[in-house]
């Protein structure tokens, strides 16, 4: 409904969301630890930037996986009980993920990059 009445105060809602995400970059950039001066939540949310790219992707299959579970076990189908079965799923199988998959093939990459740099800089060293 592109004329409602919530439709004039979308329009302040987007630049009101850049300009506080910028003023957050702009905190963070000090690295003065302002935002999140507790240390274990720190370590959570590295953590969690580290490895944002499966929790993106398996976040899904996780929550999906522990509504089939609950349903081919008969168990009551209550939030609490599948909200956290899905996060340990999610939490397991996204740190499976970076350790099996995302760190060797990181690590095939930095191999063949430096591997063409190598070639290269012999090529390069070449009288023709």
């Amino acid at each position: 409904m592109l004329g409602g009445k919530y439709f004039y105060d979308f329009n302040y809602q987007i630049p009101a969301v850049a300009l506080t995400s910028a003023c957050l970059v702009l905190i963070a950039a000090q690295d003065k630890n302002s935002i999140v001066p507790l240390a274990s939540i720190r370590t959570l949310l590295l953590w969690m930037g580290s490895r944002s790219y499966s929790l993106y992707l398996i976040h899904f299959i996780a929550l999906y996986l522990s509504f089939e579970i609950f349903y081919r076990l008969g168990m009551p189908s209550n939030q609490t009980g599948i909200i956290l079965l899905g996060v340990m799923l999610l939490l397991g199988l996204t740190e499976m993920s970076c350790q099996w998959v995302e760190i060797p093939l990181r690590n095939f990459g930095v191999q063949k990059v430096n591997a063409f740099r190598a070639r290269k800089i012999i090529e390069a060293g070449r009288v023709y």
